[in-house]
C-alpha cells in the first residue's frame, strides 16, 4: 500500500536528513484523511525492533513489480497480489513460487516478509440464526471471512452465513484465537456472491458424432458476453443464469437458475405463490422480457410499478447460501 505524507514532521522523517531510510520497519500513524501524520520505529543504525504481523488470504494474480534495494537502486521481482481476509489487497514478493488461487499466509518478522502456502484446515457445521457461531466454535467479534472460487474472492460477514450448513468442502481454512474463537475463515465458494448473474439470450449446441461444441450469448448488467466450448455441451436454456467465476475476469461455466412464481416483493424478501419466503440478494438484477429471448435491464422500482407478472430465480437452496439473484418481469 502507498500512503501520502500528511505532515511536515512525517516528510522530514523520511527525507535524506531524517531518521529513517529504505529497509527500516516502521509504524505509520494515520490522520483522519488516511495520510501519514507521524512515524515511529527503530531508525537506521540503531538495531532492529522485534515486529511481527500475519495476514491470511488468496493470491488473485501474479505480476512483476519494482522494489528498492535499499541502496538507491531497484530490482524487478515476481509479485503476488493477495486479497486478505480483511478485504484489502496487498502485494508481496513471490518468494514461494505461488500461483493465482493459492491460499497463503504473509508473515512479517522484523524487516522481512515471508509468503507461504497454507495447509487446508477444514471444518463443518451449521451457522446459528444469530450468526454467532459455526458448529461448536463461536465467531470472534473481529472475525474476518473470505469466500473464494479459483482466484476470485469476496469478503463476507457473519450475518451473511446465518442459518447456513457448511460442509468440509465449503471450508478451506479456519484459525482460532487464544479464546478458542474463529477469527479467520476462508470459504470455498460457499455463498455464490462472487459470481455474476444475468440471462442467457442465445443457445447454440452441436452434438453429432465426434463433432461437439457449444456457444452461449448472455447478458450481465446490460452488457452482452459470450461463453463457448469446442468439446462440451452444457444443456443450457435461454433464461436467467449464473456465470460462475474462477478469476476476477474469468468465467468457468454457466448454469441455469431455478424459478419461483412471485406473489410479492417486499424489502429484502420475495414471497412466492407457493407460500414460501425467499431472501432477495442485495445485488439482484431485474429484467423486463420484451420477446422470447429478448431482455431489457430494468430496476426493482420499475418492475414493481408496472403491470407485470414476476418470476424470481435462485441459484441454490437458502440453507446452502442461495439467494434470489434475478427477477424477470413479463
Amino acid at each position: 500500500n502507498s500512503y501520502e505524507l500528511g505532515t511536515s514532521s512525517a516528510v522530514y522523517q523520511f527525507s535524506s536528513q531524517g531518521s529513517f531510510s529504505a529497509g527500516d520497519t516502521v509504524t505509520l500513524l494515520l490522520g483522519r484523511n488516511g495520510a501519514v501524520a507521524a512515524v515511529t520505529g527503530t531508525p537506521s543504525g540503531t538495531g532492529s525492533a522485534a515486529y511481527t504481523s500475519q495476514r491470511i488470504g488468496v493470491v488473485t494474480a501474479i505480476e512483476s513489480a519494482q522494489y528498492s534495494d535499499g541502496k538507491g537502486g531497484s530490482y524487478t521481482s515476481r509479485t503476488a497480489v493477495v486479497l486478505a481476509t480483511d478485504g484489502q489487497t496487498y502485494r508481496y514478493e513471490n518468494q514461494a513460487g505461488l500461483s493465482a488461487g493459492s491460499l497463503v499466509q504473509a508473515e512479517a518478522v522484523a524487516d522481512r516478509v515471508t509468503l507461504r502456502p497454507l495447509t487446508a484446515a477444514s471444518l463443518s457445521g451449521s451457522v446459528d440464526r444469530s450468526a454467532a457461531r459455526l458448529g461448536r466454535y463461536p465467531f470472534a467479534d473481529d472475525v474476518e471471512i473470505l469466500d473464494v472460487s479459483g482466484s476470485a474472492a469476496v469478503r463476507v460477514y457473519p450475518k451473511r452465513l446465518a442459518g447456513m450448513s457448511l460442509s468440509e468442502g465449503n471450508v478451506s481454512y479456519y484459525h482460532l484465537n487464544g479464546a478458542g474463537e474463529i477469527d479467520r475463515l476462508v470459504l470455498k465458494d460457499a455463498t455464490g456472491d462472487l459470481h455474476q448473474y444475468g440471462v442467457i439470450t442465445s443457445v447454440t449446441e452441436v452434438s453429432m458424432g465426434l463433432n461437439t461444441a457449444s456457444n452461449y450469448v448472455y447478458d450481465v448488467g446490460g452488457m452482452p458476453q459470450a461463453f463457448s466450448s469446442e468439446t462440451t455441451v452444457f444443456n443450457l436454456k435461454v433464461g436467467p443464469c449464473q456465470a460462475k467465476m474462477k478469476g476476477p475476469q474469468s468465467v468457468e461455466r454457466l448454469y441455469n437458475l431455478t424459478p419461483v412464481d412471485v406473489e410479492t416483493v417486499d424489502g429484502g424478501a420475495v414471497l412466492g405463490t407457493d407460500g414460501k419466503q425467499y431472501t432477495l440478494s442485495e445485488t439482484a438484477v431485474y429484467y423486463v422480457r420484451t420477446g422470447s429471448a429478448e431482455y431489457q435491464l430494468s430496476s426493482l422500482a420499475r418492475v414493481q410499478a408496472g403491470d407485470y407478472d414476476l418470476t424470481a430465480w435462485y441459484d441454490k437452496p437458502e440453507n446452502e447460501g442461495g439467494r434470489i439473484r434475478v427477477i424477470i418481469a413479463d
